[in-house]
């Protein structure tokens, strides 16, 4: 009777450590999924956030290129209005004055995305205009169309730095120098006819060396 009841205890103790294995193997599953599936969430987490800015970083390239982009199209809007009422205002001089008179147009400070177009306009309307050219960087290709089309190239300024070019006569005539150079180069035209940064009478120039604009404007006549 002793020895059954041994048995049933021993049986027992079996049945119970058996019991504790399984559910110890169940928490270490459980354990695991959740570890596997913390890992994946946050990789996940990342992987969206990092598409997220990427996101915002296109949309504003987006925005920055619209900016840039109205920006251009109002400059040439502008300039595109100027050229049309320069054109009307000679039309209507040649009329009052019987064809008499000359009308001089004239553009500053290019070439730039506009000036194609407003080659264009010139030539639908049979005028012709003088552009005054810097340094244009990547627009300097334009400054052949501007003699191709029958229209005048001039000399403005390599770098309309009014703190570089107006500081010497030296520094003037080397940075004059530079912009011939670069017209010949792109159009094989040299020309002497030039316009100053700023104008002839400029007053901005005294910040950089008082009395420069008489000796300019006497040095450039003799040369």
């Amino acid at each position: 009777m002793e020895r059954q009841k041994a048995e049933a205890v021993i049986k027992q103790n079996i049945l119970y450590r058996k019991i504790i294995l399984a559910l110890s193997a169940s928490v270490l599953v459980i354990a695991v999924l959740l570890l596997i599936f913390g890992i994946k969430y946050g990789k996940t987490k990342r992987s969206l956030k990092s598409v997220t800015a990427e996101k915002a970083a296109a949309e504003q390239s987006l925005s920055e290129r619209e900016s840039s982009f109205a920006d251009e199209k109002s400059s040439m809007s502008g300039e595109i209005s100027k050229l049309n009422e320069q054109i009307s205002m000679k039309k209507e001089q040649e009329i009052k004055s019987g064809g008499e008179k000359t009308v001089y147009l004239t553009f500053d400070d290019g070439p730039s995305p506009n000036t194609p177009r407003i080659i264009d306009i010139l030539n639908e309307n049979g005028v012709r205009a003088t552009f005054f050219v810097k340094n244009g960087d990547k627009y300097n290709g334009y400054m052949k169309n501007i003699t191709e089309s029958g229209n005048k190239i001039a000399l403005h300024s390599y770098t309309h730095d009014y703190s570089k070019i107006y500081v010497s006569e030296e520094a003037f005539f080397d940075d004059l120098q530079k912009i011939s150079d670069l017209v010949y180069d792109e159009t094989g035209v040299r020309t002497n006819i030039i316009r100053f940064p700023g104008g002839g009478s400029n007053t901005i120039s005294r910040k950089y060396s008082v009395g420069i604009m008489s000796n300019l404007t006497k040095d450039v006549k003799e040369k």
